[in-house]
Order: C-alpha cells, then sequence, then structure tokens
C-alpha cells in the first residue's frame, strides 16, 4: 500500500506543477506543446488504473490525459478519492492531506481555467514552491523529497556521507560494506531506498573528475553529472566490485553529491583557517538552526569580528546564482563561491547586476583562499 501511497502523491503533485508551468506558458504566449510533469503525472495514472485494476463502470478512475488532470483539479480532491476502492481511499486518506484540498482550478469560461486561492497556498508547500518554477521540475521536486527525509535524521552526518566519494558504490555484501555504510543502511532505510538503486551492470566505472559512477547509456557509451566531467571521460577509472550492490541514483548526484565536492573544498580552506587562526570556527549548514536547511552551506566566524555566509555554487549559467533565493541574517556578510574555472566575465556578470550589488559578492575559490589567508 506505500508504493500505491507514493505513486498517487506524486501523480498528484506532478500534475499541479505541469498544471502550472502549462498556465504560465499560456501567460508567455509559448508553443511548446510538452510538459514534462504533466506526461509524467498521466502516466502515473495510468499506470495505477492498470496495476490496481481503478475503474469505475469500466472507465479509468485516476486520470490518464491531460485534460482529465485539468478536470480532476476543478474539484474539490476528495471527489476522485472517494471514487477509488475502500482500501486505496483509506490509505490515501490516512497518509496524505489531499483528501481536505478543494478545488485547486476554476474554469472562467471559453475552455480556459485559473489556479485557486487554494491552488497557490497548495502550491507555496515546500516541495512544489521549490520546483515549480524551475526547468526540470521533477528532479527538483525529487531532490526535495530527499531533503526532507534527511531532515528526519541527522541531517549533517547524512548528506556528508551522500558527498563522500566512496559512497557512490555500496556492495550488498555486508562484509564488504564500509562501517559507515553498514550504518545508514541499518538505521535510515528509507533514506538508503530513496538515494540508491540496483546496480544490474558487470562493471563500473568512476569519473577520474568528480568520482561519481559513470551512466551507461548503451554500450561502452559514458556519461557523468556535468559537462567538464563529460569531457574527461577517456581517463575512467574501473570500479573494484565485490558481487552485486547499488549505485548512487542521479538526483543525488546531481542535487547533493556533485555540488558537494565544492562544498568540502570550502570546507578544507576553513579547516586550514582554524589551524591559522584566521577563522575562529565555522558551522556547516548551518540553517538547521533556523528550522531550515540548505540555505547557505556555511556559517563562518572570522577572528576578526567578520560573519560570513557562503554557499557553493557551481551551475554553468550565472542567472541561477543572480536569481537564487537568499536567507540573510544581519550583521552578515552573503558570499557565492564558485570553482576556479570561471571566466572574469561570469564573475562580472554576477558581482554586477542589480541583484546582487551590496548584497552579494561572488567570489572563485583561489579568491576565498585569499580571503581566509589560505594559501
Amino acid at each position: 500500500m506505500k508504493e500505491f501511497v507514493e505513486n498517487f502523491s506524486k501523480m498528484m503533485d506532478y500534475g499541479f506543477l505541469g498544471v502550472y508551468r502549462r498556465q504560465k506558458m499560456s501567460e508567455e504566449n509559448v508553443q511548446t506543446r510538452f510538459v514534462a510533469a504533466l506526461a509524467k503525472a498521466c502516466g502515473i495514472g495510468a499506470f495505477l488504473n492498470l496495476k490496481y485494476e481503478l475503474y469505475k463502470d469500466g472507465e479509468p478512475i485516476l486520470p490518464q490525459t491531460e485534460y482529465q488532470m485539468f478536470k480532476m483539479f476543478e474539484l474539490p480532491l476528495a471527489e476522485i478519492i472517494d471514487d477509488l476502492p475502500e482500501k486505496y481511499r483509506h490509505a490515501v486518506m490516512e497518509e496524505t492531506n489531499y483528501y481536505d484540498i478543494e478545488a485547486l482550478l476554476e474554469g472562467i469560461g471559453n475552455g480556459k481555467v485559473i489556479i485557486t486561492e487554494e491552488g497557490y497556498i497548495m502550491l507555496g508547500e515546500r516541495k512544489l514552491h521549490a520546483s515549480k518554477d524551475e526547468i526540470d521540475q521533477i528532479s527538483e521536486y525529487n531532490g526535495q523529497l530527499i531533503y526532507e527525509e534527511l531532515c528526519k535524521g541527522d541531517y549533517v552526518k547524512n548528506r556528508h556521507f551522500l558527498e563522500c566519494g566512496e559512497n557512490v558504490y555500496i556492495p550488498e555484501n555486508a562484509i564488504s560494506q564500509s562501517e559507515e555504510q553498514a550504518k545508514l543502511i541499518k538505521a535510515y532505510p528509507e533514506l538508503f531506498r530513496m538515494c540508491y538503486v540496483k546496480n544490474t551492470r558487470t562493471s563500473l566505472y568512476r569519473c577520474k573528475r568528480c568520482g561519481m559512477v559513470l551512466r551507461e547509456n548503451k554500450i561502452g557509451v559514458f556519461s557523468c553529472v556535468s559537462q567538464k566531467c563529460n569531457a574527461q571521460l577517456d581517463k575512467k577509472i574501473e570500479i573494484e566490485m565485490h558481487g552485486p550492490g547499488w549505485v548512487m541514483n542521479d538526483i543525488v548526484a546531481r542535487n547533493i553529491y556533485y555540488p558537494g565536492q565544492l562544498e568540502q573544498t570550502i570546507k578544507k580552506i576553513l579547516e586550514t583557517g582554524k589551524e591559522i587562526g584566521t577563522v575562529e570556527q565555522y558551522e556547516l549548514w548551518p540553517g538547521k538552526h533556523e528550522g531550515i536547511y540548505d540555505t547557505w552551506d556555511f556559517k563562518v566566524q572570522m577572528n576578526s569580528g567578520r560573519i560570513l555566509l557562503v554557499d557553493a555554487k557551481d551551475v554553468e549559467n550565472p542567472h541561477w546564482i543572480i536569481n537564487d533565493k537568499r536567507e540573510f541574517l544581519e550583521g552578515t556578510e552573503f558570499i557565492y563561491v564558485v570553482p576556479d574555472d570561471k571566466s572574469k566575465i561570469y564573475m562580472n556578470q554576477v558581482n554586477d547586476h542589480t541583484n546582487c550589488v551590496g548584497k552579494v559578492q561572488c567570489l572563485r575559490v583561489k579568491e576565498l583562499k585569499k580571503l581566509i589567508g589560505v594559501k
């Protein structure tokens, strides 16, 4: 039943993210017909109808087309939940809050709809709010699910685990697992399930640049999580396998592991700063103290009295830094740190933009070293 509820929830959330994207496209006169989140939601609806035999009067209960998805959201969600067979209806009511949600869309004639007040309230919910305006809504949404699961346990310890190169592949054989791997699997089985997929390949390779397990899209054709990595695939390293095992999935690789490599570089600089006395102390992912995670990556107390909020960003387009959603603390300085290979033009685009001037500054790793006093 857990699998059913998870898929039902994704159908609802993907569906409404897709509806929101479709509405934005309509407002902006964008002609592209395909909306990935809507297509995925319709596919999940069709899958659930078929697998669990969800039919009423010979017709599928859950939406399988974009038109049906829109029509579902024009009614209170209790309507479609009440149509489910009792055991599925009961499970959805027990495990989710969809039953109490009123209509998310309202028809205004001529085949047009608008998002209701209830709809905008739903879009304000963390997973949807973080995902709704992203290019890849589905990836961002699934990343938010993992962040929520991380928050249920030791956030700092478990996120550090997912950023560690030794954990991109985990052997199934307990004897071959490290102590940390065995502990995470036992203590956080749901987090493990969300972050790893069973490996079915007979050989695996790591990226020499970032250490991630390479994806083999077809026999002999590999790819990694960034364009910079893909330029160095000829230097791939074969993994010594100990029988069957699990591989970190793409969502974790893109949202946690890959950006985490820059975070680990910054951490080493701050540790050196502590050793030489320029850094008094620092906190990793300090947003946990405010009940908010991942607002910035480091809160640094300098020996001079300055307090820095440092956020690591390794993104191809400076647009994502310029328009980033930021949380500020009074009496602090906000700094973005990017890899050393970012050009002067890239840096100027950020630092000279009106969204950033007087509010934040962007530094390369080498410039952070200079600020901290590390050679």
